[in-house]
């Protein structure tokens, strides 16, 4: 069946005006697009079901712009998230099919334009949208970008998934001049809401908004480092005993404070592996990608620290500037280096609990980590 004559001719007449961006609204069966000449919108009039009138109409614009009534694959919906589209000018005919999942594969193409995120927003105005392009390197520090961001703010509230709260909290919690008081006041609801901690030691775990005083012992290692500059572990040992890295330690043990779902928790322990990146190129990358039970973890600092020549010079060499009493702190360090994960893969492999039975089965292992941690936090 085919469409209404009015509804061909226009969208015919349409497709003369070569526009940018084309959505629909399917409760109002409205189609608006923004042209050179400003925007235009056509009222349809379906001559039959609604459902089956707008896949038509959605037909004839994938011929119009791809040359092909197939339209978008939009039960693909993995591979339109796994950054599939690469075409970047294919992706701008992609914002003419009138389809939601099709906006989807735009934003998630690296390095679109600022115009074609404009665009994409203007045709599809969600919180996934809007940290897709939040995302984009292009966006940042522009009108659009503050758009975005008072977008997911409004939105925080209502927000049910609880690592899309935290993928929020990491892209609106950028630091910044203008952005200090809403970073304060985010900081300030992650006492209730300890999953925003997780978005803040993604996005600036060298910039919490958190002051704390270094520990005791940062002088000492400060001076020892002085004739070992560039060693890789006593820098981040430093860095660890600073009051920067103090900060991070505090708030990785808030955010360990009563998880309440899994897909935080691997955020949590991703930003953990995140923040000892640095150091992962200097140790056995087989031995810490492999699935790293307690035991395990506690086995291969221990060996490391009886055994520093398995990791080679540097690490000897950090360790010759320690006296006996920081062994704690060095065993610390290269516990706290394999986390990631993949230490959480024996446990959440096993269950698919949250809340409070989640919080039981990694208690044993979150207060194995706490220890280590107040190794330096003391």
């Amino acid at each position: 069946m085919p469409l209404s004559h009015e509804d061909s001719l226009r969208l015919n007449i349409l497709r003369t005006q070569r526009p940018d961006v084309i959505r629909i609204n399917e409760a109002n069966l409205q189609l608006n697009a923004l042209t050179a000449k400003g925007e235009a919108f056509i009222q349809l009039h379906p001559n039959c079901n609604d459902e089956t009138y707008l896949k038509m109409v959605r037909e004839i614009l994938s011929l119009h712009a791809l040359g092909s009534n197939k339209g978008y694959p939009i039960y693909l919906k993995r591979w339109t998230r796994m950054e599939q589209q690469r075409d970047v000018e294919k992706s701008a005919k992609l914002l003419l099919l009138g389809e939601p999942e099709a906006v989807i594969a735009v934003v998630y193409t690296p390095d679109i334009s600022l115009e074609i995120a404009k665009y994409a927003w203007w045709a599809e105005q969600t919180t996934e949208v809007a940290r897709c392009l939040l995302a984009q390197a292009q966006v940042k520090n522009t009108e659009l970008a503050k758009t975005l961001m008072d977008f997911l703010i409004e939105f925080l509230p209502f927000e049910t998934d609880a690592l899309a709260i935290v993928n929020s909290i990491r892209l609106i919690s950028q630091p910044s001049d203008d952005n200090a008081d809403l970073r304060q006041k985010l900081w300030q609801q992650a006492q209730r809401k300890r999953s925003y901690y997780v978005g803040f030691l993604h996005n600036s775990p060298q910039d919490l908004p958190l002051s704390l005083p270094a520990h005791p012992d940062y002088n000492y290692f400060k001076q020892r480092s002085e004739t070992l500059p560039d060693n890789p572990y006593l820098q981040h040992w430093i860095a660890l005993l600073s009051p920067v890295g103090q900060a991070w330690l505090h708030t990785v043990q808030q955010a360990m404070e009563k998880p309440k779902e899994q897909d935080v928790v691997v955020a949590l322990f991703n930003a953990i592996n995140a923040y000892h990146a640095k150091l992962h190129p200097h140790i056995d990358r087989d031995l810490s990608r492999g699935i790293r039970d307690l035991d395990r973890l506690l086995h291969q600092s221990e060996q490391w620290y009886q055994q520093p020549q398995q990791l080679g010079e540097t690490w000897m060499a950090c360790l010759n500037h320690c006296d006996e009493h920081h062994a704690q702190q060095a065993q610390a360090l290269l516990f706290l280096l394999q986390l990631g994960e993949n230490s959480l893969n024996p446990i959440l492999s096993q269950t698919d609990a949250v809340g409070s039975v989640l919080r039981k089965r990694l208690q044993p292992l979150f207060s194995v980590i706490v220890q280590h941690m107040q190794a330096f936090s003391k």
